[in-house]
């Protein structure tokens, strides 16, 4: 802890939804730029459905439930589905009926929301990730990493 106290570390990122690099901050003495709220907000897949469904805009063809019976209904299904968690993330959190059992989407998901989507085969969507931050009363924005993702 001392020696990230003698780096002088002005600021902390936080990218993950981890409560404990907010508290690395405050012990070190620098501000944490991103809280773990915010970013729970931000990874919120079902809170960005209903938002895009409510705007009229496009999403994937799919449902949420917290029904196991909806669930065991796109389960066996012969279209691939993925089962995913609202804050699922880096394929933490995401279920297939083609690689899981049922049993395991419904022991995993606990009885809360789960977001169920059709694979969209063999397409790719970029991504740009980019942070937004006011210094010293200034706005700035600064893009730290391009990802392609890819499901096949």
């Amino acid at each position: 802890m001392s020696q990230l106290r003698d780096r002088n570390f002005q600021n902390l990122i936080n990218f993950s939804i981890n409560e404990h690099v907010e508290l690395l901050a405050e012990k070190i003495g620098a501000k944490c730029l991103v809280s773990s709220e915010v970013s729970r907000l931000a990874n919120d897949k079902l809170k960005l459905k209903q938002f895009l469904e409510k705007s009229g805009l496009p999403t994937v063809d799919g449902v949420y439930t917290s029904d196991p019976a909806i669930i065991a209904l796109y389960f066996s299904k012969e279209d691939h589905y993925f089962f995913k968690d609202p804050h699922s993330v880096s394929g933490y959190g995401f279920w297939s009926n083609y690689n899981n059992t049922l049993e395991q989407i419904l022991s995993e998901y606990n009885g809360h929301d789960i977001i169920i989507e059709r694979v969209i085969e063999k397409e790719s969507s970029p991504s740009i990730q980019f942070l937004i931050y006011e210094e010293f009363g200034v706005k700035h924005a600064c893009i730290f990493g391009f990802t392609d993702q890819i499901l096949e």
